[in-house]
């Protein structure tokens, strides 16, 4: 094993690793954290068997964040709908609202 391969996993599991903090700051209200764009990387030579434990913890953090995303954005998207409901636009988020208040009678 060359350094260079094991120093390259462990820089991809750190990218990993700072996007879901970054993540985590965001659900909890930070809406001002930017959240670095992570993809998957593309290594050569499989993982490092002692890396695979902490690799393994970043997979089911990961796992977690995807679900209480989906569970916010759901939220989020319901709250949306009621603002419609109670501003009479149900169905029609992208309507047009008054832009002036005429006072004349």
């Amino acid at each position: 094993m060359t350094g260079t391969w094991r120093e390259a996993w462990v820089h991809a599991l750190d990218e990993l690793e700072l996007t879901l903090e970054a993540t985590e700051r965001l659900l909890n209200g930070d809406f001002d954290a930017p959240v670095p764009m992570w993809a998957p990387p593309v290594l050569e030579g499989p993982l490092p068997t002692d890396l695979a434990e902490r690799a393994r913890a970043l997979q089911e953090r990961q796992r977690l964040l995807i679900t209480e995303t989906v569970v916010a954005v759901t939220g989020t998207r319901q709250k949306l709908e009621l603002l419609d409901k109670l501003n009479g636009l149900a169905g029609a988020r992208h309507a047009q609202r008054p832009v002036y208040l005429d006072l004349a009678i």
